[in-house]
């Protein structure tokens, strides 16, 4: 049933792995909300249509029936769990939620960051290309062994455990991300694993149709 706060489209970059998160999560649960295209590269995201709408600047943001809209993909994924409870993505047992929680907010507080699309642009315009992509491999290089080390305790197939959750819709894209600006993690180390065995299910065909292969 719909309500005044019901999603009703999204605004994102198809290729940015923070949009990449929500627009994964959308196919996983069957939600089919329509996309508004916005190309970060042509920097359309600093119109002023844009502007109005998220003073950040950033994508993806989530609009709402009531004219509202909701920015951030964690708050965005966890107004969509709360929305569409199939297929559920957060575990009931507050371990387990916090666990999960704890490795999103790894990817989406400490490594994402550093590493994004401005950041990157900003350290390689005020100290050259060289400079930026030592950044960009220095932060990926210290965001992987921190992945490693966790996905050690509690990984099987997937992030944690043998389902998907909502772990792998932040880790998948970040992975992406990194083999598409040469920083991929090695073959056979558990991060790699879980991109793997991610691509492998319907929830990251996106990804698939983007170019995303086994590492």
């Amino acid at each position: 049933m719909r309500t005044p706060t019901s999603p009703v489209a999204i605004v994102a970059d198809p290729l940015s792995s923070a949009c990449l998160r929500v627009l994964c999560a959308l196919d996983h649960k069957g939600v089919d909300l329509p996309l508004r295209p916005l190309k970060l590269r042509e920097r359309e995201q600093h119109g002023p249509q844009h502007r109005d709408l998220n003073p950040a600047l950033g994508v993806p943001v989530l609009l709402l029936e009531n004219g509202e809209a909701i920015m951030q993909s964690m708050a965005i994924l966890e107004y969509l769990e709360a929305c569409y409870p199939q297929m559920p993505l957060v575990p009931a047992d507050p371990l387990q939620a916090a666990r999960v929680r704890s490795l999103c907010h790894l990817v989406a507080c400490d490594i994402h960051p550093l590493t994004n699309m401005r950041v990157r642009d900003r350290v390689a315009t005020a100290w050259g290309e060289a400079a930026g992509r030592d950044w960009v491999q220095h932060w990926f290089g210290e965001g992987q062994a921190a992945l490693e080390g966790w996905l050690a305790h509690w990984s099987g197939p997937h992030c944690i455990g043998d389902s998907l959750g909502l772990a792998d819709f932040l880790v998948v894209p970040a992975v992406f991300t990194m083999v598409r600006l040469n920083c991929a993690p090695a073959s056979g180390t558990r991060l790699a694993e879980v991109f793997n065995a991610g691509l492998r299910t319907p929830a990251f065909r996106r990804i698939v149709a983007a170019g995303g292969r086994d590492i």
